[in-house]
């Protein structure tokens, strides 16, 4: 036999070698990502068959359907007309062709879920559900990378919105929720508290210690003399009829702080009994 032609012999006997082992390889990995999944729990799997089922009718098109799996606040604040334009305007003339779910997680009164989504043309898109679990079943709370930051809801009372931040520092200092998100860092005499633009001041009390309501440029500017490590900013607040959720983020004036090098949050679930808000449970922190 030629010598060129044994090489190429040898040179393809090898490739085959390769490409056997890369498949088994391939094949070992995803038996064991598989393997190694986490087991939902009875609840998340509750969520993921609400999910499989909105996930369908967004697959199809079917937007109405999709505003259906929405919490009453949200339909009944937000137009469909809208919503469907918000739809159309992430669509952009394609059609979707396959949806993954990732992952799914509950955790207090809520739930997240994560997909791709992949259109016609071959596009992934990420898709990230907040839902929230209502007297109704489990019902939408957003659509991140969908709804666009600035589509408010539930956030007009601002009565009912003042009396959560409350409870959600009392949860967070009187309750010790705060080390969740600090570890074993010291929380100081004085607490500093984003204050929106344009908003009044709100007249915060904790055991022990003071609250003062700031705007975030005077934070910055007295941090050394405050003493302190951090400072708190409430987010996202909402009051959705017997439930309310509020997103808080703590951050931190100095970027070594040990379990605290940067900005985190947590999401707290508050419901309605007799008239009266009460703690329910803590949700997802970042």
């Amino acid at each position: 036999m030629p010598r060129g032609n044994k090489v190429l012999e040898i040179l393809l006997v090898v490739l085959s070698v390769l490409v056997i082992i890369t498949t088994t390889a391939l094949q070992v990995l995803k038996y064991k990502a598989r393997h190694y999944q986490r087991k939902l729990t009875q609840e998340e799997q509750v969520l993921k068959k609400e999910t499989v089922k909105m996930l369908s009718f967004m697959k199809k098109g079917d937007d109405m359907s999709v505003y259906n799996t929405f919490n009453q606040t949200f339909i009944r604040e937000i137009d469909f007309s809208k919503f469907q334009s918000i739809m159309n305007l992430w669509r952009n003339g394609r059609t979707i062709k396959r949806i993954r779910i990732t992952n799914v997680m509950t955790m207090g009164s809520g739930g997240h879920v994560t997909s791709w989504v992949i259109f016609n043309n071959n596009q992934n898109s990420f898709l990230y559900q907040s839902w929230i679990k209502t007297n109704r079943g489990w019902k939408l709370l957003w659509f991140n990378k969908v709804l666009p930051q600035n589509l408010a809801y539930g956030i007009s009372n601002q009565e009912e919105i003042r009396k959560i931040k409350q409870m959600t520092l009392d949860e967070l200092f009187n309750n010790h929720a705060i080390f969740r998100l600090i570890g074993n860092l010291k929380i100081p005499d004085t607490l500093m508290v984003v204050l929106p633009p344009g908003c009044k001041k709100s007249s915060f009390q904790l055991t022990n210690r003071t609250v003062l309501e700031l705007p975030k440029d005077i934070i910055k500017a007295h941090s050394l003399r405050a003493h302190t490590l951090f400072y708190l900013e409430f987010a996202t607040i909402r009051i959705l009829d017997d439930i309310a959720t509020c997103f808080i983020d703590v951050h931190p004036f100095y970027k070594d702080l040990p379990k605290l090098d940067h900005s985190s949050g947590m999401l707290l679930y508050f419901i309605r009994k007799n008239d009266q808000w009460i703690f329910d449970s803590q949700g997802a922190k970042w």
